[in-house]
């Protein structure tokens, strides 16, 4: 399977977070990508290419440009200001959103969804680098390269939404991958969102869209972030009503009611009738997960290729969450492996 994979990740380094009242040192580090990167160049079966930069266009069909603008420079505004640390929101806009402020903490907050991310010096090369691996991916894909396409992404994007961070999250990599398909002659795209988190910034981007289905199966919102979204009643709006499916599972769900329900979501995937798929895959499902309550197992990940493989569509993956450093590298090579060897 292709890989594309940017180095220029580690210019991303995330010092702290705000995690149940404590600051703590950030889960998003470095290390993570190079941990998959790691295990992956072990197996021998998978090729590794540095994306080719292809511009802004992709990224500016999801993000609105004050939001882009305002990310290429929030750490140098901080700093002219005269605030120490990493820019990190106080607080929140509301929506709709009000009157943007003038002082750049307000700028942070009118520009964030939740408030334990920070931005700091070099986010905006790491997330647009971030950005061309998942753009590179669905171009290999939809010019007929190949029939799959991983992009390493580092950091994450589900949780960003057209013109908000947070959880990580500073461009919507799996969003900009579809909207790329969408653009490039994809009739009818499908994200399959399998991260222990519901990806609340991609269900926004496409919610009142016909031409995009979202499908997530997360932990409950009720127990765990981001806490407002993901509920099973959320299925979209307008011409997008009953193009989103949300699959919450309770704490200590384990392989089997994970898996049945990516069953299902590849159910209401074909029928929506999908020519691609973009998979946001999140490992932290894993019961070692720090950030995760559910009990998936190393093996319920390759079983989980096996299905996507199975539903026979191209496919791009889209890396997300996971944060044990012990299952990271072995889950995302199990599942690859599992969706490539499994093609008929």
């Amino acid at each position: 399977m292709q890989v594309f994979f940017s180095e220029t990740h580690k210019r991303h380094q995330p010092r702290h977070e705000f995690i149940g009242g404590a600051l703590v040192p950030a889960f998003d580090r470095p290390e993570r990508a190079e941990q998959i990167a790691g295990a992956l160049q072990q197996t021998g079966l998978f090729k590794f290419d540095q994306p080719t930069d292809l511009g802004m266009v992709p990224i500016r069909a999801i993000h609105e440009q004050d939001y882009l603008d305002f990310l290429s420079t929030a750490f140098k505004s901080w700093q002219a200001a005269g605030l120490e640390g990493s820019p990190m929101a106080s607080n929140v806009a509301g929506s709709p959103k009000g009157p943007r402020p003038e002082y750049i903490e307000g700028v942070i907050g009118y520009y964030a969804n939740s408030c334990e991310t920070t931005i700091d010096d070099g986010t905006w090369e790491g997330a647009y680098a971030s950005a061309q691996s998942a753009i590179n991916a669905a171009r290999y894909v939809t010019t007929g390269q190949g029939r799959s396409a991983f992009a390493l992404c580092r950091p994450p994007g589900h949780h960003c939404e057209a013109t908000r961070f947070g959880g990580y999250c500073y461009l919507n990599n799996a969003a900009i991958a579809a909207q790329y398909l969408r653009d490039h002659g994809t009739a009818k795209t499908a994200i399959l969102d399998i991260d222990f988190h519901h990806g609340n910034g991609t269900q926004a981007i496409f919610y009142d869209r016909a031409d995009v289905f979202y499908g997530s199966v997360h932990g409950d919102p009720l127990l765990t972030y981001p806490f407002y979204k993901g509920y099973s009643n959320e299925t979209g709006t307008g011409v997008g009503a009953e193009t989103t499916m949300n699959l919450p599972l309770g704490a200590d769900a384990g392989n089997d009611e994970w898996l049945a329900a990516i069953t299902a979501l590849l159910g209401a995937i074909d029928s929506f009738g999908a020519d691609t798929i973009v998979v946001s895959l999140g490992v932290d499902p894993h019961h070692s997960d720090p950030q995760s309550n559910f009990q998936v197992t190393t093996d319920g990940f390759s079983r989980a290729g096996h299905l996507i493989a199975n539903a026979g569509k191209q496919t791009v993956i889209i890396m997300e969450g996971g944060y044990s450093a012990d299952a990271i590298g072995p889950c995302v090579a199990a599942f690859l492996q599992a969706l490539d060897d499994t093609w008929p």
